[in-house]
């Protein structure tokens, strides 16, 4: 049996996404299925895993949500003939699904980390000026619309996932929705490090689009400074624009209010090891999100030790924790008084909390759908 895996966004770098298709490829490749591998990588993939001599790879400079994917990524498929292929996000090329609908290609398999898209399309849009931002909402669409009803098995990686997925598609194709949550996160175990501030600090992790819901940190960051606490607003995540114009804004807040340097550090991707240290030294890791799929940042923290901040995302359904090391909360005065608070805990100790199947499991499940 021949599989091929678009694999262009692995790695840590690319966020819940890259860590989901390299934890996944690094336990599917090793289980003895028959299965001859085609990975579709990048030439700047920072994937962490060797595939090995027996796996195959062609690289591309092609990136994501691009015109170009919805020509070149078919016709390197098409040239390889697999028998199953997995898209392990929402971007399947159009001419690609138009072929599962005229009975041609090879059996397709989709990861679907959430709807956002569909459900919050402008709060998750670029920062690119309305009528392009609409042009490429319309062809995102149409992607996602041909893809969850062209393809042979749709994964979610939550059951609030699944539920959204039953919510926008024809009963018809309900059977072929299969929820698959994550693994663990596999974080190396942290350390003391030099780099991190002097200060105690709160930690967010991610992308700054809207729906990260980023301004309640800075309210709630905003009480203590006013109270003369010195604490710092550590972030990581990609460099983006909307992020940059974010934490622009911020800091013009920040200065209007409080007339001096800036106590937010912004440091963009950092090693799988230098991200454990600062999840587990963190006061807390604030996790504000009005909306995720999954939710991996949560689980990191508290995989490493840390402590967290967190509205109920699906990842945390069934966790049971400490309240002052996980604090869930729904409305911007509940994450004000809980930072408040793990200001006056910072000095009570968090233990390791594991999250989610192990991805042996993940993998077996996953590899029954090709």
């Amino acid at each position: 049996m021949k599989v091929l895996v678009d694999a262009r966004m692995v790695g840590p770098s690319q966020r819940g996404i890259g860590r989901y298709i390299g934890e996944l490829l690094k336990a599917m490749i090793p289980i003895d299925y028959g299965i001859e591998w085609t990975l579709i990588t990048r030439p700047s993939s920072d994937s962490k895993y060797d595939p090995g001599p027996s796996v195959r790879t062609i690289t591309t400079s092609v990136r994501w949500y691009t015109l170009a994917e919805q020509w070149v990524i078919p016709r390197i498929i098409w040239s390889q003939r697999p028998d199953a292929v997995h898209i392990p996000h929402f971007n399947v090329p159009i001419l690609l699904s138009l072929g599962r609908l005229f009975g041609r290609g090879p059996r397709l398999v989709v990861t679907i980390h959430d709807l956002l898209l569909v459900t919050q399309p402008r709060e998750h849009a670029s920062t690119l000026p309305t009528p392009f931002w609409m042009i490429k909402y319309v062809g995102f669409s149409l992607s996602i619309w041909l893809a969850l009803r062209e393809a042979d098995a749709i994964i979610a990686v939550s059951p609030q996932t699944g539920r959204q997925l039953e919510e926008h598609l024809p009963r018809r194709y309900w059977k072929r929705i299969h929820v698959i949550p994550e693994g663990p996160p596999l974080l190396p175990k942290a350390t003391v490090d030099d780099g991190a501030p002097q200060r105690p600090y709160f930690l967010t992790i991610g992308s700054c689009y809207p729906h990260k819901n980023l301004q309640w940190v800075f309210e709630g960051i905003s009480r203590l400074w006013k109270r003369g606490m010195g604490v710092t607003w550590v972030h990581i995540g990609p460099s983006e624009p909307i992020g940059k114009m974010f934490f622009e804004t911020i800091r013009i807040q920040e200065q209007a209010q409080f007339q001096r340097d800036s106590r937010i550090i912004e440091l963009g991707y950092v090693s799988d090891a230098e991200l454990a240290t600062w999840y587990a030294h963190a006061i807390a890791t604030v996790f504000p999100s009005q909306s995720e799929g999954y939710g991996l940042p949560p689980v990191e923290a508290l995989s490493c030790g840390g402590k967290i901040i967190s509205t109920q995302v699906p990842s945390l359904e069934a966790v049971v924790a400490p309240q002052h090391q996980l604090r869930r909360i729904q409305t911007l005065e509940e994450c004000i008084r809980a930072m408040e608070d793990a200001w006056n805990e910072r000095e009570r100790r968090a233990q390791a909390i594991r999250v989610g199947l192990n991805w042996h499991e993940v993998a077996r499940q996953t590899l029954r759908l090709y």
